[in-house]
């Protein structure tokens, strides 16, 4: 896209040292790849239905060995309706996540009369700062920010303040992978331009839109 990519991680996954239990006929469902690399450290298990939020992760299931996998392409509530819509096939479903989650997946499912739980594998600790990077782009006015998710938003925000930054977010381009992750920078009077669908095709497309470049086709180069 032309565009100069500046890393800035929000927060850290330390992922903990927790037993792994399923009973045999249950399915496993992920929301994100670190969720993968979570159970993936812990068990060798890799034989079971697999259902993922969106492609990412699905293809993160994938190259830890999983070879069921089903993606949902969207939100938890895409994914509720996924495993609701095999829920014949699906006697219980184990979610494994974070210690923060958008959504409350096994409310949704036990709801559509399936068991579930969430067992938490990791967490997010904040960073205690915007890289140097991140800082001078931001500074020098006009940067984009990518938000992928409602905490990552709310932290950049938080870190950005921090930084003395506050008066040039309004010089910033936000673009948001879905309504939900634009909310904390809504709330601060920022303009967001949220992605049509919540994943990282629909977030390239959106951003894009927000700089008036050429649309980007899905194997990276222009549409």
């Amino acid at each position: 896209m032309g565009l100069k990519p500046v890393l800035t991680p929000v927060a850290g996954i330390l992922f903990l040292d927790r037993p792994v239990t399923v009973a045999p006929d249950a399915a496993l469902a992920f929301t994100s790849p670190n969720g993968v690399a979570a159970f993936a450290r812990l068990s060798r298990e890799r034989g079971r239905p697999v259902f993922t939020v969106g492609d990412a992760t699905a293809d993160a299931a994938r190259t830890s060995g999983f070879e069921n996998v089903l993606s949902a392409g969207g939100d938890v509530n895409d994914l509720a309706r996924l495993v609701a819509d095999h829920a014949d096939h699906v006697p219980e479903l184990v979610h494994f996540g974070g210690q923060d989650r958008a959504g409350d997946l096994p409310g949704m499912l036990l709801k559509a009369g399936i068991s579930a739980r969430t067992d938490v594998l990791y967490e997010a600790t904040p960073a205690s700062a915007l890289t140097p990077e991140a800082i001078a782009a931001l500074d020098a006015g006009g940067a984009a920010v990518l938000a992928h998710s409602p905490k990552g938003a709310e932290r950049f925000v938080t870190l950005a303040d921090a930084a003395g930054l506050c008066g040039r977010l309004q010089e910033a381009v936000f673009v948001a992978i879905s309504q939900a992750a634009a909310e904390p920078l809504t709330a601060r009077g920022l303009k967001v331009h949220a992605s049509a669908a919540p994943d990282e095709a629909g977030l390239l497309a959106a951003l894009a839109g927000a700089l008036g470049l050429p649309p980007v086709a899905a194997d990276g180069g222009a549409a």
